[in-house]
């Protein structure tokens, strides 16, 4: 079970199937304003158009896959979101980690490949390099 390759862009509702499917956490670890709350603490706005211009950094977890795959700890990203996870489920590992503090990257470790990123690559796919290795690395592991 769990042998192919997912990738999801919403972090947040991943983190929700994920603790249902593995049944490793009862309580919901989401909330709607949770991102907002933090971020407008933060004066960090929430993304207007064009939403392939990154506006804020991500720090990467050294090791992780997004690690090895961009060999960088510092990228930057989009941010089209308003929800946030609070606490990482047990089944996931964060990859990202933005600099107000948000889990902006997750994945199951041990798997094939289930990664979930909080901003959005397929808008910024064309102009930033690390969006399109994002996408090359899902193709890759759907032919493993």
């Amino acid at each position: 079970m769990y042998d192919n390759p997912c990738f999801v862009e919403q972090l947040e509702r991943v983190n929700k199937i994920v603790d249902i499917i593995m049944s490793t956490n009862d309580a919901i670890n989401s909330t709607p304003n949770f991102a907002k709350e933090v971020r407008s603490a933060l004066k960090i706005l929430v993304q207007t158009p064009p939403y392939d211009v990154p506006v804020h950094e991500v720090n990467i977890v050294e090791g992780s896959s997004l690690f090895k795959l961009f060999n960088a700890t510092t990228v930057s990203v989009n941010s089209y979101h308003h929800q946030a996870v609070k606490e990482l489920s047990k089944s996931l590992k964060a990859m990202a980690i933005s600099t107000d503090g948000l889990v902006e990257a997750a994945e199951m470790v041990g798997k094939r490949f289930i990664w979930a990123v909080q901003w959005h690559p397929e808008f910024s796919y064309r102009s930033d390099e690390n969006s399109m290795k994002i996408f090359r690395e899902f193709v890759k592991n759907c032919y493993r």
